[in-house]
């Protein structure tokens, strides 16, 4: 019985131009898509996908083990919470300035119509 035959594009060893990320990520796309869904990497590497994207576009390099991985991504998790909650506190300030200044400008209008209402009702 014979083998199948999985023929592998020749490599070169350097590049005629320095690739794009968008063309490196389209390397990486033809080679999920050819290893298919039936296979050991296919599957794997397409979940991976969206994270890889990600990561070339904000410079990241890729991790050497997954445990750093979640590692850093732990960490860029904690500190979007504490934006998060910074912007929470000052947003509740925010809200307490508008509230003081809806406050006076609703004592101040009631008042208005109250000193109005005199003057008409002479």
């Amino acid at each position: 019985m014979r083998s199948p035959v999985f023929s592998v594009p020749s490599v070169q060893s350097k590049p005629q131009h320095k690739m794009t990320k968008n063309e490196e990520l389209d390397i990486l796309r033809d080679a999920i898509a050819r290893l298919g869904p039936n296979s050991y990497l296919g599957p794997w590497l397409e979940d991976q996908l969206p994270w890889i994207e990600s990561d070339m576009r904000s410079d990241i390099p890729p991790m050497s083990s997954y445990s750093q991985s979640r590692a850093v991504r732990a960490e860029e998790l904690e500190d979007n919470r504490k934006r998060i909650s910074e912007m929470e506190s000052q947003a509740q300030v925010r809200i307490g300035q508008l509230e003081e200044r809806l406050s006076r400008t609703f004592n101040s209008a009631s008042s208005y119509l109250r000193r109005l209402a005199c003057e008409l009702d002479r």
